[in-house]
């Protein structure tokens, strides 16, 4: 099964964060007001905003350093001596406050699911005048995971590079008949089955991740689960690269295509016991947000409306440490409400922490 993710590393660093955005925001805000005038401004939030893409790329939060660097990538085209149109202003608030929200959700427990930033990555793109934006962006599920023994098990074979080149052939013919649309499901089992034998010709670790997901992805083929406006024909090139790296050497990003693959698994209907394994082990539920996300406006006056449901019940549990009558009980009804608001946030936001203080005065 997969680890959840740890938070240590962030807090670690997580100070340092918020001093660069609440300087990046000052210094925007500087460069707006001037019309363009203050380049300086905007160059010191560019090189903030760099420096925090670094940290990012550094703990591993892929989805994060993708999305700082299209907000990077706005700034930079904004225009000299230039008041910049009110989308794009809007657009880089909401996604410095999207961004800032994110992480203090990280730091409080939630999961590392950056679609939920899908609707101000969508912005950004638009504000630079891209019409298209694809969630898949930002889809990176840990790879750190527990594979099932039965994957690990079977030793390596030691004509490992001689059956991989057969495989690799047999899995060309069968991928170009089926591009021929010339009996694509017998073509989808030879490929399953290529596939499926170069498992065993790679070392019994981790290794083996991708071709169990490169199964898993043709077996949700086979079985027409995954939604026909998704286009998975670049991962079947990619599998072909991928086996003649093993043979050849070559560098391949293993981590990218492997994302890719279990992003359309995850897309896909329950189809089969492997894909069904795959979805768990990899969580990868976790990653795709049940709902559409609520607009930033909407987030920033929910938490306010939290802030001020916290005080009173803050002073509710001052009179209940004080030992007077029937306050616990106010203190409890008011953190049932306070439940009750952090349940519209985004999954994994701030419902633990909620639950928690709400068990401590029941």
């Amino acid at each position: 099964m997969q680890a959840p993710f740890n938070p240590l590393p962030l807090l670690s660093v997580k100070p340092g964060l918020d001093s660069s955005l609440a300087n990046i925001s000052r210094e925007l805000e500087s460069f707006f007001a001037s019309n363009g005038n203050d380049q300086q401004a905007l160059k010191n939030a560019l090189e903030d905003l760099h420096r925090i893409g670094g940290v990012l790329r550094m703990l591993s939060l892929t989805g994060l350093s993708v999305f700082c660097a299209q907000l990077e990538k706005l700034l930079q085209e904004l225009e000299p001596a230039q008041a910049v149109s009110a989308m794009r202003r809007e657009a880089i608030r909401r996604a410095l406050f999207g961004l800032t929200h994110y992480l203090d959700a990280l730091a409080d427990g939630a999961s590392n699911a950056a679609l939920r930033l899908f609707h101000e990555y969508q912005e950004l793109l638009q504000a630079r005048g891209l019409e298209m934006a694809f969630d898949m962006d930002l889809f990176f599920p840990s790879l750190r995971v527990e594979l099932p023994d039965a994957l690990l098990q079977p030793p390596q074979e030691s004509d490992a590079p001689a059956r991989i080149k057969s495989a690799r052939v047999q899995y060309q013919r069968a991928l170009l008949r089926w591009l021929r649309q010339d009996g694509k499901e017998e073509a989808l089992r030879l490929m399953m089955a290529a596939v499926r034998s170069i498992v065993v010709c790679v070392p019994q670790n981790q290794q083996r991740t991708f071709w169990w997901v490169a199964f898993g992805l043709m077996d949700c083929m086979i079985h027409e689960g995954i939604p026909p406006e998704l286009n998975y024909k670049k991962c079947l090139s990619r599998i072909d690269i991928k086996m003649k790296s093993l043979t050849e050497g070559n560098a391949f990003d293993e981590e990218l295509s492997t994302s890719e693959m279990l992003y359309f698994i995850a897309r896909s209907h329950s189809v089969s016991e492997t894909v069904d394994q795959i979805k768990k082990v990899f969580a990868l539920d976790v990653y795709l947000p049940e709902e559409p996300p609520m607009q930033p406006s909407e987030t920033a006056a929910l938490l306010g409306n939290m802030r001020a449901q916290l005080s009173v019940a803050q002073n509710s549990w001052e009179h209940c440490a004080a030992d007077e009558a029937g306050a616990c009980k106010r203190f409890a009804g008011d953190m049932e409400i306070l439940q009750g608001m952090a349940e519209q946030l985004d999954r994994n936001t701030l419902q633990f922490l909620s639950k928690q203080i709400q068990a401590s005065g029941l």
